[in-house]
């Protein structure tokens, strides 16, 4: 852990150079995230659903599939 100081770059506020966000006003400060917007687009058509649409994309695959075993087997 660093005890340096550096300042805000939105503000001016003097902060820690380990800090993330400025104290003051909020700001991020520091290295930028290393992922952009545009990465978004690199992942899979299931990697962008919410955690509720897989949620839901599951119950209904294994309700069809629960369906089929039944119909089949009852016949």
């Amino acid at each position: 852990m660093s005890n340096g100081t550096g300042s805000c770059p939105r503000c001016g506020i003097t902060i820690g150079t380990d800090a993330k966000f400025c104290s003051q006003c909020g700001s991020p400060v520091g290295e930028p995230p290393s992922h952009h917007e545009h990465d978004r687009d690199r992942l899979s058509w299931w990697e962008r659903r919410p955690g509720w649409e897989k949620a839901l994309i599951l119950v209904l695959i294994a309700a069809v599939i629960i369906a089929i075993i039944y119909f089949v087997f009852q016949g």
